[in-house]
C-alpha cells in the first residue's frame, strides 16, 4: 500500500466516521482533514537516484565506508527533497 493510498483510506475513514453519527461529530478534524486533503492534492513526486558517475566519484572522494554513506545519503536528500 502507497502512502498515497493510505491517506485516502484516512481521509475516507474521517468523513464517513463523521456522516455516520447524525451530525454528532461535525467539525471534528477538520484540520487533519484538510491537510490530508491538501497533501493527496499536490503531484506525486518520482523517486530521483544516483547516476552510476555520482557513486562512483562518492566512492573515489570517501576514506571509508561511512564517509561514503553519508555522501550518498546527503545527495539523495538533496535530490528528492
Amino acid at each position: 500500500m502507497t502512502d498515497r493510498e493510505l491517506m485516502q483510506m484516512a481521509l475516507d475513514a474521517m468523513e464517513s466516521f463523521e456522516g455516520g453519527t447524525n451530525g454528532l461529530y461535525k467539525g471534528e478534524f477538520a484540520e487533519e482533514r484538510k491537510a490530508l486533503r491538501d497533501r493527496l492534492a499536490q503531484p506525486e513526486r518520482e523517486w530521483v537516484g544516483l547516476t552510476d558517475d555520482e557513486v562512483d566519484q562518492f566512492y573515489a572522494d570517501t576514506v571509508d565506508e561511512f564517509q561514503f554513506y553519508q555522501a550518498i545519503e546527503a545527495k539523495l536528500k538533496e535530490k528528492n527533497t
